[in-house]
């Protein structure tokens, strides 16, 4: 409720994949604004998203972000 965020995936790519797991890598920009005094923070970063298949659902294992700034 403090911050109004926007996110912008680039390069989503699939690393890895087979019947129970799958690697997704993408890199992100991201905007942060503080809504009580409008101040602004962006970073951009690396991420993978590792999910494994439970019963049939794809669900998140796993994230790994590498930020840059």
């Amino acid at each position: 409720d403090q911050y109004e965020i926007n996110r912008q995936a680039e390069n989503i790519t699939i690393v890895k994949y087979n019947e129970t797991e799958a690697q997704v890598f993408v890199y992100f920009y991201i905007k942060m604004m503080a809504e009580e005094t409008n101040t602004e923070v962006s970073s951009q970063g690396r991420q993978v998203t590792v999910f494994v298949s439970e019963d049939g659902t794809w669900k998140v294992s796993s994230v790994y972000y590498i930020g840059e700034n």
